[in-house]
């Protein structure tokens, strides 16, 4: 469903015939009629102008490596003639990323077309079950959501691109015509972001203003502290393949778990809620600012509590909730599939867990009481039993590592098998 077919480096791309026809094969680049003649050759004229764009794609690229690995994705698609993007690629784009990034590495991951096919089928048929079909006979329901299910692969891989605080390990971008193919740009350097890179604007001045209400990461004034960040170089990319490829296996199986859940409707509410849980992961775990990243923390783990309620891993998303932020679970079970991660991504996030029970145990925490702290998003007019009792024992702070768990817990929920 989800397979890696290439990984290029800077050695293998030189002279690597097979991959350029194999490129030409997949991108179309000469439409074929029915006769088996060619519609529309490749020449000379054409070559020139792909030459002329890939020059100055290269001539424009930034010379920040940060920003040019940004520049290096979005040029795979910006060409008019898409079935040319296999020879762009081949000719300029690649040799661009290696010059940039000389121990890089470029895999490419193909996804067969039938997987999305059968989706937009059954979307379709949503469509009619609902009277969408009325509304806009050209469209499907939650067509303007972004969380369609045939855009899970690609939420998925943000997890690896963004899920580990500080940094940026990769990027990617989908394609092709012929068949569904991921693009995964692997520098060898990974890059810190930041949001707070001006010191003097006007957002900034507004955050001042609020920065009494769960005093941020910027201000260092705080008992929650600046997030732990992990060093870039002990992260670098090109040392954590194997967590990749272990990642991208568990893209692949849940991948078939999801064709293979017959209820269409069921299976639109589970793939769209778990990509809604993915987005609400990596801005929560990206975030800078620990208002934001505890209200996305929340929000995730309501998420993932109606994933675990719905797959029957548990008899009600309450008891779900509780769950997986108690300490045991976290020790246990989250644990035991961290340790199956490899390379020091593993390693880091294996820390995280056991940080985040250390701080829980330390503040006191308890799975009602952070239920209670989820709950005041409705406001703090409490009816749960107990509720207001515990939140006036507490002195109102969330530690920002605890929010560090998201990733953690989202590799845990991809090695269960999605089965309805």
């Amino acid at each position: 469903m989800f397979k890696i077919v290439h990984k290029i480096t800077a050695e293998n791309l030189i002279g690597f015939e097979e991959l350029e026809s194999w490129l030409d094969e997949n991108f179309h680049l000469n439409y074929k009629l029915d006769d088996d003649s060619i519609h529309n050759q490749f020449d000379f004229k054409d070559r020139s102008e792909l030459d002329k764009h890939g020059r100055r794609l290269v001539d424009n690229c930034p010379d920040s490596l940060g920003l040019s690995l940004y520049w290096i994705r979005n040029s795979t698609e910006n060409y008019f003639m898409g079935n040319h993007i296999g020879k762009l690629c081949y000719y300029h784009i690649w040799p661009l990323f290696f010059r940039k990034f000389p121990l890089g590495q470029i895999w490419i991951i193909e996804s067969p077309k039938s997987w999305v096919d059968k989706i937009w089928e059954d979307r379709w048929k949503l469509g009619k079950d609902y009277g969408y079909d009325k509304i806009d006979p050209l469209g499907f329901p939650q067509e303007m959501s972004g969380l369609q299910i045939d855009l899970f692969p690609q939420n998925a891989l943000n997890i690896i691109a963004y899920g580990i605080y500080p940094l940026i390990s990769c990027n990617f971008i989908l394609t092709g015509i012929k068949t569904d193919l991921t693009i995964l740009y692997i520098p060898d350097r990974s890059f810190k972001h930041s949001q707070m890179t001006e010191a003097n604007t006007l957002y900034v001045r507004i955050l001042w203003d609020l920065h009494h209400v769960f005093d941020d990461q910027w201000t260092f004034d705080s008992s929650r502290g600046p997030k732990s960040a992990i060093n870039e170089v002990i992260l670098n990319p090109i040392k954590q393949l194997d967590y990749f490829q272990w990642f991208i296996e568990r893209i692949d199986n849940r991948m078939s778990d999801i064709i293979s859940i017959e209820d269409y409707l069921l299976r639109e509410k589970l793939v769209m809620t778990v990509n809604r849980a993915i987005n609400d992961a990596v801005i929560s775990v990206t975030s800078e600012l620990p208002y934001i990243s505890m209200v996305f923390f929340f929000s995730f783990l309501d998420k993932l509590a109606n994933i675990m309620h719905l797959l029957k891993i548990e008899n009600s998303e309450v008891d779900a909730w509780k769950k997986i932020v108690n300490k045991d679970f976290l020790s246990s079970e989250v644990l035991e599939t961290l340790q199956k991660v490899p390379n020091k991504a593993g390693e880091h996030l294996t820390n995280i867990i056991t940080s985040v029970v250390e701080e829980l145990e330390y503040c006191e925490l308890s799975p009602e009481d952070l239920r209670d702290i989820r709950n005041t998003h409705h406001g703090y007019n409490l009816t749960r039993s107990g509720s207001i009792n515990r939140l006036m024992t507490k002195d109102g702070e969330l530690n920002n590592d605890i929010t560090l768990i998201v990733t953690p817990l989202i590799l845990y929920l991809f090695t269960l098998p999605w089965k309805l």
